[in-house]
């Protein structure tokens, strides 16, 4: 499993735009698919990827990881946002999901436990954005510690069951990745959002997390384990994997790949 690369990929990836000429080609990418108007409207896998096959989404857990905490909270086993860590009271719920807890950057994903993980130090002003696995880590730790199920078998049964998604593999329950879905599966997910939550991840939950609570740089934002952009949001992950949803186009793109230099944004954006 990759480490530290996962966030430095990722955040690279984002702060440099995927600028660069020549045209995006398929080399690495292993499926796109794009659904429009509710349909999908674009289907095509390469290097051998077949359509049932499941496919490790990285960082694309925090997003998944983030529509958990909102059904929680409106279920009522989280109290709200500002639900605070056992071993760090200083710290809010909210500061884990936007990654503004203080914590230093975090690209671990080696298992370690939840109060290790809360009991880092803090060296960045909190409400400064830092890409931190770890937060996202313990975020997860607060919904089991509050439904009494594990965060796989929570989202089994509040998230993917209610999705018709069977037979889910997420080894480990971790809220930063780890989260194994098939490419309709997680296409379905970024449709989900793009419906407001179809009555199983909240409207309300759907609109704040997907707005911006923190400015990287001009043009892009953080949101509760989505990146923000003007007109659409993403979850990315490590590879290149991007799932991108366009509000006003009624449009979900996904792309997935097996290399870092695939170039997946330039090819979302090109799509789009």
């Amino acid at each position: 499993m990759p480490s530290r690369f996962t966030a430095v990929f990722v955040v690279g990836l984002l702060l440099s735009g995927c600028s660069g000429g020549g045209q995006p080609t398929t080399s690495g990418i292993t499926s796109v698919l794009v659904m429009k108007h509710g349909r999908i409207v674009r289907e095509s896998y390469y290097g051998g990827l077949e359509a049932g096959d499941r496919l490790p989404v990285f960082s694309i857990t925090k997003s998944v990881t983030s529509a958990l905490v909102g059904i929680a909270i409106a279920d009522g086993s989280l109290s709200g946002l500002d639900e605070r860590l056992p071993w760090r009271r200083q710290i809010a719920l909210r500061q884990l999901l936007s990654m503004t807890a203080g914590y230093a950057p975090s690209f671990d994903f080696e298992p370690s436990d939840a109060q290790t993980l809360a009991t880092r130090a803090r060296v960045n002003r909190v409400g400064t954005f830092a890409y931190d696995s770890g937060s996202l880590d313990l975020a997860a730790d607060m919904v089991e510690r509050a439904t009494g199920m594990s965060l796989a078998d929570y989202a089994r049964r509040r998230l993917f069951g209610p999705m018709g998604i069977r037979d889910v593999r997420w080894p480990g329950s971790r809220g930063a990745s780890g989260l194994l879905l098939r490419p309709r599966e997680l296409l379905a997910f970024g449709e989900l959002y793009l419906e407001g939550g179809g009555r199983i991840v909240p409207a309300t939950w759907v609109r704040l997390s997907t707005r911006p609570h923190v400015g990287i740089r001009h043009g892009l934002g953080y949101g509760y384990g989505w990146w923000i952009r003007p007109h659409s949001y993403a979850a990315y992950g490590y590879l290149g994997q991007v799932l991108a949803i366009y509000p006003k186009r009624d449009e979900v793109v996904l792309v997935t790949s097996s290399r870092e230099d695939a170039r997946p944004l330039e090819l979302v954006r090109r799509i789009a």
